[in-house]
């Protein structure tokens, strides 16, 4: 019973530093590519190095 709660618990931390890392970002004007959309004339156009965790899977 006990290690359910202990193993529970760790899920929700690790969820919400994942939340607060999104919203942290989100504040900031950092895009989903990784990049600040208030600086990126393209919106991510091809001569934009994307980084590779960012790239979609094919």
């Amino acid at each position: 019973m006990a290690a359910t709660i202990i193993i529970a618990s760790l899920v929700a931390l690790a969820a919400g530093l994942a939340v607060r890392s999104i919203v942290r970002d989100h504040r900031q004007g950092v895009g989903a590519c990784g990049y600040k959309c208030s600086e990126c004339a393209h919106h991510c156009a091809s001569d934009v190095e994307i980084p590779e965790r960012f790239k979609l899977k094919s």
